[in-house]
């Protein structure tokens, strides 16, 4: 019955809504307390946005959340680019984590995002960016196309991470001097 039910879309989506929701709320204060009991907190300091102590790690809930959200979709996966986000935000992951527990150089999260995009961009699906007339544009060049789509997901990446007040500090210079 579920099999029926999650070969449509929108019954698809709602489960798929729920089931991360639910994976989400229970792990998270799972993991905090965890991480609290070991003192693996984050310690605020000049730099930081919290004035109390920040249990850390929570990435795992969300991390755990989203394999099985890739695998029930991957029905309809028809471009089989799930296997490619999967690599991707593991390579990501792996440096989030480290970098809750100790702290990673701004430029090695620069050189793992970038190894991560180009996994992520490995995929047949991907094809040139074509502007449509755009500033006079059509199709770009494919050199140019991949820098510009992968500058965009560098910058997606790295806006997602504006919370962390220390971690923006450091990047932003990175990312021009890199």
């Amino acid at each position: 019955m579920l099999q029926e039910l999650l070969t449509k879309p929108i019954y698809a989506s709602v489960f798929i809504f729920i089931l991360s929701f639910l994976i989400v709320y229970f792990i998270v204060p799972n993991i905090s307390s965890v991480v609290v009991s070991r003192k693996l907190n984050d310690i605020p300091d000049q730099r930081s946005s919290h004035q109390i102590p920040t249990p850390t790690l929570a990435g795992f809930s969300f991390f755990f959340a989203l394999i099985l959200v890739i695998f029930f979709i991957q029905k309809f996966d028809v471009d089989q680019i799930a296997i490619n986000i999967i690599a991707a935000t593991s390579l990501i992951f792996l440096v989030a984590i480290k970098d809750d527990l100790v702290s990673v150089a701004p430029r090695i999260k620069i050189v793992v995002e970038l190894l991560a995009i180009s996994l992520f961009m490995y995929s047949n699906s991907f094809s040139g960016l074509h502007l449509h007339g755009f500033l006079g544009l059509n199709e770009l060049d494919p050199i140019l196309s991949s820098f510009l789509i992968a500058l965009g997901m560098l910058t997606i990446i790295n806006s997602y991470n504006l919370i962390a007040v220390s971690y923006t500090h450091l990047t932003l210079p990175t990312i021009y001097s890199v």
